[in-house]
């Protein structure tokens, strides 16, 4: 994937709209400069071409400085790829731990890592990506056959929000990361 400039990432989608990846801003900006993408508004949905884009100038703190200033893309829509990448990521205790940031989902630690079970085993949850959360041994201890809900309400934690990253394959791939506003409106965790 390249690094990334200034730690930002750019949404990639086919050319149906599809989110199917993500790239540094770098790797995006010689993709629409080689005409295999164009940078797209999320806000108004214009799609421009790297001179378009350019020429409107920088208007946010996240501008790139060369000869002229201009914003950073946020999203870029691939002009001839309308396929998706079909990938499958295996549930478990590496990928969930790798999923959640290597964080627990109730207290915040990263130490003595373990996976959690938000419907416990003994009343029906399942071994699911939508059932498991990563948990530090104490706090999946002190849960035991709670259920999330009371166990969030006695730590005073948010419920955590466990998501299947074949959903989002590409957003894996990417590592922990908050998903940026403007990427909401086009994929779906």
């Amino acid at each position: 994937m390249g690094k990334k400039k200034n730690g930002r990432l750019c949404l990639v989608l086919n050319k149906n709209g599809l989110a199917i990846d993500v790239g540094s801003v770098s790797h995006v900006i010689r993709k629409v400069q080689g005409k295999r993408a164009v940078i797209l508004d999320p806000v108004t949905f214009e799609r421009y071409t790297i001179e378009q884009w350019v020429a409107r100038g920088a208007s946010s703190d996240t501008c790139i400085h060369a000869e002229r200033s201009f914003d950073a893309p946020e999203v870029v829509v691939c002009t001839f790829y309308d396929d998706t990448h079909p990938v499958v990521i295996n549930c478990n205790k590496a990928n969930v731990l790798k999923r959640d940031g290597y964080r627990c989902s109730y207290c915040g630690k990263k130490t003595n890592l373990t996976v959690d079970h938000v419907v416990p085993q003994c009343e029906g949850g399942r071994l699911v990506w939508n059932n498991l959360v990563a948990s530090c041994q104490s706090c999946n201890n002190m849960k035991d056959r709670m259920s999330v809900e009371e166990f969030c309400a006695q730590m005073g934690c948010e419920i955590p929000h466990a998501w299947n990253p074949n959903a989002a394959p590409w957003l894996f791939k990417a590592g922990y990361m908050e998903v940026p506003k403007s990427w909401k409106q086009f994929i779906n965790i």
